[in-house]
């Protein structure tokens, strides 16, 4: 089955705070994936389909992003909300900040951003700590490469 949405969906994992536009409770969850068009996110929203929402994430260490919704699909674990209202300039954003940076070179850029205040672009310090997780799990759990 073809997917109707206009604009294509990538997995974007970040913690956002969805609230209703008219009540102002936010309410905490995370996003699963997203388009220009809008998000697809897990949490207890306490939403109905139909409710003018705004969503808000971090999108730099200091720089909060907000965009205008409404909700199209709602159960108590989940929300799924298209984004309508919001001018230009506020989708041009959105499309910078899911437009794909990878240069082929620093293998994290563009992929994940595991630690946004970890400047250091030398990956030794995060292989040595991979390496210890996995000799961990071996000798726990006996595995074998």
């Amino acid at each position: 089955m073809r997917d109707a949405r206009k604009d294509e969906r990538i997995v974007y994992r970040r913690a956002i705070d969805l609230y209703s536009r008219t009540e102002g409770e936010r309410r905490h969850g995370h996003s699963l994936n997203i388009s220009c068009g809008g998000l697809f996110a897990s949490g207890r929203f306490c939403v109905h389909e139909g409710d003018a929402v705004g969503v808000e994430w971090t999108v730099q260490l200091d720089e909060r992003f907000v965009i205008r919704g409404k909700v199209v699909r709602a159960t108590p674990e989940w929300a799924a909300v298209t984004f309508v209202g919001n001018d230009p300039t506020t989708i041009d954003q959105l499309r910078e900040i899911l437009r794909p940076r990878w240069n082929g070179g620093y293998l994290l850029d563009g992929v994940v951003q595991m630690a946004p205040w970890y400047h250091d672009s030398d990956l030794a310090s995060w292989m040595r700590l991979t390496t210890i997780v996995a000799d961990w799990q071996r000798l726990k759990h006996g595995y074998r490469y």
